[in-house]
């Protein structure tokens, strides 16, 4: 076989990587720039602390120093690609000097694709594809000619004419999957931004987590309980609903990727009918599976687009281009995350990905039956083209359902809300449910308080968790009944002190530093009355006295009684936090104990100390350890209503 060779030019830096780079630096300065003035002002952006606008400026800048750096870097010349008998040598991209040694027997496809503007030569190996642009060459009559003395030496091999045949398949399937455009893939993606952009104009965004979730059930979320109340519309309706910018931006991404690929290959009917069942399969396995209140999201249809896409390529796989052709190790990877993924985030809905992935598989599978070999031109039959087009009317006539709902909804979606919270017997979320009506100011009254606290009740019921008897402790104030709450604010310190704290990396990096407690030291100081102070045991109260001698705190109680005192320390009447005091039986009387650096920084302003629980009992915390503890007011517990 004579030598054929097709040179590439000279390579020049791209306009785009100098425009790439003016963006990140302009974007880093910015950012830089911005959080330097908001620290310096005392106040961050919500949600973003300074370190991660000082990395998101260093990702930039790197970002931009690569790309300044790989320009500067470009070779004087890019080797050409030779094919020397059965060798090929072929260069890496055509701005790299390395190239890579092949066999033609490693050859899986090749393409030459020609549209009306540029074009590309595709050559598809089991390492790898190589793709050069035809406007890259020299001359692009070479590549073609490369690609035909490719297509010739293959023929000439062993087995030629079932290689050729093989490759003459790939070859027709990636033609379709260049000529097929995405337009129900757009549609749908359309149509999901559309759909947010409703939930953003009727206050599904505002306001706290459970006025949101109240606005998400009336446009209909999927709501297992309200599903079986004969709410059928809301399995097909949730899926175009989402909880937010991360949410709608990771699922389409995984759409816009998926669901071109998928309909480059099946079309956009088989396309729409995969989606559109898997959708609705997902939502289903969902409400059976009432994992939690409510459900949104299209995670449900896209996980289906991934089963399909499973079963095509275990059918078919090895009459794929390479390029299209996914590993087994990337198979193996792909489940293996989203399998494990919902343990990491269990707000995942794990039910409604396997009831999708199984629903667009199952679909795949049916739209295919009895096929040898896939062919990428074959027009969907008469049945697909029936069930797609009933498919689309049902979501079409579920779609009108949801709109007379949210219109005029048989109640008020707050209190079917509170409904499906006390029917759920979730601890978790009668907490939440409980503490969004106690601290929401003017949206409710005394009935509501009253609900409020039976919701906490059935909580601390459950598990006495020191945020539940917090919750309770507010649930008592509110009502008025001050006792209650000083006590059970007491217990919710006590048992904070024996709660397990998860200091983790990622728990710190998503949800920031752990609870220290102070929460509910500075509720138990709102709760207490100006004019008394809260005693617990047999301690007289006469018999303790606090007060503050330079840098130390001199302690007056009964000899030999051990003592846990909480002390509201308070400077030009503002709350500054709480003193803890431990003091062991053996310890003589008076005692002086020794000031934080912290406390000493109060002490200099001037400070009262209010007396708001004396325990002599064994069970408080440190109870028989001589030590002194100053925990910072929790400035969050003064907007609180009281």
């Amino acid at each position: 076989m004579p030598r054929v060779e097709a040179r590439l030019r000279r390579p020049v830096p791209a306009f785009g990587t100098f425009t790439w780079s003016v963006l990140a630096l302009t974007l880093a300065a910015l950012g830089a720039g911005g959080a330097a003035f908001a620290q310096k002002a005392g106040r961050l952006p919500p949600g973003l602390p300074l370190w991660a606008w000082a990395g998101l400026g260093g990702l930039l800048g790197v970002l931009t120093w690569a790309y300044v750096y790989r320009g500067a870097r470009l070779p004087e010349q890019v080797p050409p690609l030779k094919l020397e008998g059965d060798d090929l040598t072929v260069p890496i991209s055509i701005v790299s000097s390395k190239t890579e040694q092949l066999r033609l027997q490693q050859v899986q496809s090749i393409d030459v694709s020609q549209p009306p503007s540029g074009g590309d030569l595709m050559i598809g190996t089991d390492v790898g594809v190589f793709m050069y642009p035809l406007d890259a060459f020299e001359e692009p009559k070479q590549a073609l000619q490369l690609g035909r003395a490719i297509i010739l030496g293959i023929g000439q091999g062993p087995d030629g004419a079932a290689r050729l045949e093989t490759l003459h398949r790939r070859q027709q399937v990636g033609l379709r999957f260049r000529k097929q455009r995405p337009n129900a893939t757009r549609m749908v993606l359309l149509l999901l931004f559309g759909m947010f952009g409703l939930q953003h104009l009727f206050g599904c965004f505002d306001g706290n987590i459970f006025e949101q979730q109240a606005v998400m059930l009336r446009m209909g979320a999927n709501v297992p309980a309200l599903v079986a109340e004969g709410q059928w519309w809301r399995l097909f309706v949730a899926n175009f609903l989402h909880g937010g910018w991360l949410h709608i931006i990771l699922n389409g991404l995984a759409l816009w990727s998926l669901g071109s690929a998928l309909e480059g290959l099946v079309g956009t009917l088989r396309f729409l009918l995969i989606y559109l069942c898997a959708a609705l399969g997902g939502a289903l396995a969902s409400a059976l599976a009432a994992q939690g209140p409510l459900s949104v999201g299209a995670s449900t249809a896209v996980f289906g687009l991934l089963g399909a896409f499973a079963v095509l390529s275990w059918r078919f796989g090895s009459e794929f281009p390479t390029g299209i052709r996914q590993t087994r190790r990337w198979w193996i990877f792909v489940l293996g995350v989203n399998g494990l993924l919902p343990f990491v985030v269990p707000i995942i809905d794990m039910a409604a990905h396997v009831g999708g992935f199984v629903a667009g598989a199952a679909v795949m599978f049916l739209a295919y039956p009895s096929v040898k070999y896939f062919d990428p031109w074959a027009r969907s039959s008469w049945g697909v083209v029936a069930a797609t087009g009933m498919v689309a009317l049902t979501f079409t006539y579920a779609g009108m359902e949801a709109s007379q709902y949210r219109s005029n909804p048989p109640e008020h979606p707050q209190r079917a809300l509170l409904r499906i919270m006390e029917d759920e017997g979730n601890a978790q979320l009668q907490n939440q449910e409980a503490w969004w009506i106690l601290t929401t100011p003017g949206n409710f009254g005394p009935e509501d308080y009253e609900y409020a606290r039976t919701l906490a009740q059935a909580a601390v019921k459950s598990e006495r968790l020191s945020a539940f008897l917090d919750t309770l402790a507010t649930a008592e104030a509110r009502l008025g009944n001050l006792q209650a709450a000083v006590q059970l604010e007491r217990e919710a310190i006590l048992r904070f002190a024996e709660e397990p704290i998860d200091r983790g990396f990622l728990r710190r990096l998503f949800f920031g530093p752990p609870d220290d407690g102070r929460v509910f030291w500075s509720q138990l100081a709102r709760y207490v009355p100006d004019e008394s102070s809260m005693v617990h045991g047999p301690a007289a109260i006469d018999a303790v006295d606090l007060s503050i001698e330079g840098d130390a705190l001199r302690v007056v109680r009964p000899d030999g009684l051990p003592l846990v005192l909480f002390a509201e320390v308070l400077a030009a009447g503002t709350a500054q936090g709480v003193l803890r005091i431990g003091i062991e039986a053996a310890a003589t009387n008076p005692q002086s104990l020794g000031l934080s650096p912290k406390l000493q920084g109060v002490v200099r302003q001037g400070v009262d100390l209010r007396l708001l629980w004396v325990d002599s009992s064994s069970s408080g915390p440190e109870a028989s350890e001589l030590g002194l503890q100053f925990m910072p007011h929790d400035p969050t517990v003064d907007d609180l209503p009281l």
